[in-house]
């Protein structure tokens, strides 16, 4: 079982590597039109310095490529000093420009790239004299902080007061405004006192898998799946379901899942009105649904399986809510008011494992491996200076392959034989990834040594499991089974005695998606506090939805870490 469960792992597993440093050095991020040239010129560096320290970089470079610069030598454009800043989720341009006593002029031209918007995680520079003032009367005085809500589609007091934990008399004192309605567009300044990150106000109690929790019997929920089974353009049916490759399989397998979770709701008491369409993998298909069938009383929509899709039909309905269940490479670029993502975004499971290293942080020496690879080359300095943002972590050693490789002795020279060592790998490298694990493997066991990727996905296949251990190779997941819990094991059997045969992944996916749905629309039907009120733990995934700029979005992430034994512990 154990090593079972130990090659399930590898398949969830992450490993990102970071570049090394041979210098101390700044990151800038490249503006429309400027050239290497031009930057050298602005900065007063070398072109030649400037190309050499950034050889995977093109003389032209894309607009928001993030390059290296010597830090000694970086000279700012304004005369005034400044100093870097990460933005933070749902920070806007006006919070930011408030908060720092900046005007939002004077804001942009510290950051001409700003005039195509603000982006979440971007670095930007602000004057160094207003972030100090701020952080002195942070030390002086617990001082209120204020978020800037402007009021969207879906959008209620009590997912308001819930989401900035205050209360609705707050809400109305703060923003008399309200008196007037709870209209679209308006602009709420939302003010608490609390020390705590918006982002982690939403305190729930994680309920575990399946739930059999009293819902509401004498409710009905009315469904509609929409799947793209493309079964206009096989012949054969029969043939074509066992298709291990074929995206009817993914869809067949997914639908599978589906029918196990309304089978047990409605074994529970549960009231579920089912309707399945073929969505064909085709949008103009989907909107020939809607037209020849009565679905105005529909309270969730299940898929399309693919975002574009899910986002084409929730923009085509005036009820209900649309649960996309895969994520895609372009997460952030679709929302609706709507729609619910269950897939969570590869940007979170970086930020969770980031934010776990930085709250259990004790002293520990910290190194971040990387590697040369284009795409990846730079990841090392930025995963670096998330590290150290706001103090949380003082010393970071970046180390980086020289001739396509680490030698064991480079390993080796920047450990500590008196602290803990933490091991972070940022990259794709095979080569680097598997030197640093049979590296530290192997070091002497009187080192403390443990290792962390960002990712649940990568290219650890060829390094040693044992090693892994040894390490406790922790990282985030989105994905999380207990083989061992009765409930899970009861999914498993009633899959196998259905369908005569072992769940895949799809049809756990299909039975996590629609059991977690089906529950909350049964506890408080279909509005919004079914959807933000509960963080659930399924048979692998997590569901906790909170409000996004339209919409919702999952944030259940797992923290997970093998032990010596190869076991799999969830640590948060």
């Amino acid at each position: 079982m154990k090593k079972y469960l130990f090659i399930t792992i590898l398949f969830l597993l992450t490993s990102n590597y970071i570049e090394a440093q041979t210098k101390k050095y700044d990151t800038y991020t490249v503006k429309k039109g400027e050239t290497l040239r031009s930057i050298a010129k602005d900065f007063n560096i070398s072109p030649r310095d400037l190309f050499d320290l950034n050889p995977d970089v093109d003389k032209k470079p894309k607009e928001n490529t993030v390059i290296l610069i010597p830090a000694a030598e970086v000279v700012t454009k304004s005369s005034i000093e400044t100093t870097p800043y990460l933005v933070q989720p749902k920070e806007t341009l006006y919070s930011i420009s408030k908060r720092y006593n900046i005007t939002v002029e004077d804001l942009i031209k510290l950051n001409p790239i700003l005039v195509d918007g603000l982006k979440d995680g971007q670095t930007i520079l602000l004057p160094k004299s207003a972030v100090e003032v701020i952080q002195t009367d942070k030390n002086d005085k617990n001082i209120s902080n204020e978020i800037i809500h402007i009021i969207q589609k879906g959008d209620t007091f009590y997912n308001v007061t819930r989401r900035y934990q205050i209360s609705e008399e707050e809400l109305i004192a703060q923003n008399p405004i309200l008196k007037e309605g709870f209209n679209l567009g308006v602009e709420l300044h939302i003010e608490t006192n609390k020390k705590a990150d918006f982002n982690q106000l939403q305190s729930k109690k994680v309920i575990k898998t399946p739930a059999n929790i009293n819902f509401n019997t004498n409710k009905s929920v009315n469904v509609v799946l929409m799947l793209p089974f493309k079964l206009n353009e096989i012949d054969d049916v029969g043939i074509h379901f066992n298709n291990s490759t074929s995206l009817l399989n993914i869809a067949t397998e997914f639908y599978q899942g589906s029918m196990i979770a309304i089978d047990s709701l409605k074994n529970q008491g549960a009231k579920i009105n089912l309707k399945s369409f073929d969505s064909e993998q085709n949008d103009d298909k989907i909107i020939s649904i809607l037209r020849t069938h009565n679905l105005s009383n529909t309270d969730v929509f299940i898929g399309p399986l693919f975002l574009s899709s899910a986002q084409k039909l929730a923009k085509n309905i005036t009820n209900g809510y649309v649960i996309a269940p895969m994520s895609s490479k372009d997460h952030n670029k679709f929302s609706e008011s709507n729609l619910i993502k269950s897939a969570v975004k590869s940007e979170l499971l970086e930020d969770r494992i980031l934010q776990y290293m930085k709250r259990t942080y004790a002293g520990q020496n910290v190194i971040v491996i990387g590697d040369n690879k284009p795409g990846t080359s730079n990841e090392a300095d930025r995963i670096a200076w998330k590290l150290k943002s706001n103090g949380a972590i003082n010393n970071v050693t970046v180390l980086k392959p020289t001739g396509g490789y680490i030698t064991k002795q480079r390993f080796e020279s920047v450990l500590s034989n008196f602290k803990k060592n933490w091991v972070l790998l940022v990259g794709d490298d095979n080569i680097v990834i598997t030197d640093a694990v049979n590296s530290y493997g192997i070091a002497d066991k009187s080192i403390d040594i443990r290792m962390f990727s960002l990712k649940n996905e990568g290219n650890i296949e060829k390094a040693n499991n044992v090693h892994l251990a040894r390490l406790q190779f922790t990282f985030p997941s989105a994905e999380y089974s207990d083989f061992n819990n009765i409930n899970v094991q009861s999914f498993v059997k009633q899959y196998k005695d259905k369908y005569i045969a072992s769940p895949s992944l799809n049809a756990i996916r299909g039975f996590d998606v629609t059991y977690d749905i089906l529950v909350r629309m049964l506890l408080n039907g279909n509005n919004s506090e079914s959807i933000d009120n509960y963080k659930f733990d399924r048979i692998a995934a997590r569901f906790d939805y909170k409000p996004a700029i339209a919409g919702f979005e999952n944030n259940g992430i797992f923290i997970l870490k093998i032990e010596p034994d190869l076991s799999l512990t969830l640590i948060e």
